[in-house]
């Protein structure tokens, strides 16, 4: 930020506005009216996205440190335990040596260290792929804001089949929730687009969340055909679908694809008994969709090309019980 108004210095701009007869100083007023330049929008966002990489990598660290400190606390009391049981002696011929007992105490503690830093917390998104993601979840928001049924389901399942359908990398992976394919990021990413003004969230009075476009989405909206080009047609196809459905059809939607895809992923059997199989077992709440209800539906897909290849992440199961709400009010 070295100039500001053509070649006027910043320097040279406080001394214009400076005034006082005996005291040198400068009035709010001119301050408030002194420009100051910022870099574009996707400068501003990569900025933004790497000082969250940074906050995200210090709080790791800070845990690491902690956990570090808890268990040399653990090992110290161990330790004075142990000496003043008088067990701190050589040990017998028969006892497991000194290097062995080091070689599993280390290795126990790279499995915890493992065990406590899921593959989420350590996965870092590269720049290009957070672009990208701001770029089509805020277009997404602004197609389908206005439809009466559209919300946290409706555009988790939307990024689902965008990523595994139409092969647009958006960083996002996707677990068997309830409710269908889901990735908690999506409550960072909303927080992030309620900061930026791209688009906020609004409590519905029973459950889940409305959408509305802030004043910016357009300014991130305009980056679509460069991270999709072609590709951008094929997603408006897909919004076109899901706005004609309500909460649970664009649910089986997305199940069913995920359902059918993970079974080519695994190499087994894909016919509808299976596919239909494979829907039941992800959930017990799937029992709400009969038979001929999953039959409609697939046969719908392969009508208008929503047929997997078996590519892609799998999606994993929930590990730990989930926080959405159980049960929705049908046709929402």
């Amino acid at each position: 930020m070295a100039y500001v108004r053509g070649s006027t210095t910043v320097r040279d701009y406080l001394k214009k506005v400076n005034h006082g007869a005996t005291r040198d100083g400068i009035n709010s007023e001119a301050l408030l009216a002194m420009p100051v330049m910022l870099p574009p929008p996707t400068e501003q966002l990569q900025i933004a996205h790497a000082v969250d990489e940074k906050t995200s990598q210090i709080e790791e660290a800070e845990k690491q440190i902690d956990a570090a400190l808890l268990r040399s606390t653990r090992l110290r009391q161990s330790i004075l335990k142990q000496a003043f049981e008088g067990k701190l002696v050589a040990q017998d011929s028969a006892d497991e040596p000194a290097s062995v007992l080091l070689a599993r105490s280390q290795q126990t503690s790279r499995t915890n260290a493992t065990e406590t830093t899921s593959p989420r917390e350590s996965k870092r998104l590269p720049n290009e792929v957070f672009l990208r993601r701001t770029s089509v979840v805020s277009y997404i928001v602004r197609h389908l804001a206005t439809q009466p049924s559209f919300g946290r389901t409706q555009l988790e399942k939307t990024l689902h089949l965008t990523q595994c359908h139409l092969d647009v990398e958006l960083g996002f992976s996707f677990q068997r929730y309830a409710a269908g394919p889901f990735d908690k990021d999506i409550y960072k990413f909303e927080h992030v687009a309620k900061k930026n003004d791209w688009f906020s969230t609004q409590e519905r009075p029973k459950y889940g969340v409305t959408y509305h476009p802030g004043t910016k989405i357009d300014d991130m909206c305009k980056y679509v055909p460069r991270h999709l080009g072609p590709k951008q047609a094929d997603l408006d196809r897909l919004l076109n679908h899901i706005a004609g459905m309500n909460t649970d059809e664009a649910e089986l939607f997305a199940t069913a694809y995920a359902a059918w895809n993970d079974l080519l992923i695994d190499g087994r059997p894909a016919d509808d008994d299976a596919i239909a199989a494979e829907i039941y077992n992800w959930d017990p709440q799937k029992a709400k969709f009969t038979r001929r209800v999953i039959g409609g539906r697939l046969q719908w897909m392969r009508k208008h090309g929503y047929v997997p290849r078996g590519t892609g992440e799998r999606t994993q199961p929930v590990a730990k019980p989930t926080k959405l709400k159980p049960r929705r009010r049908k046709n929402s």
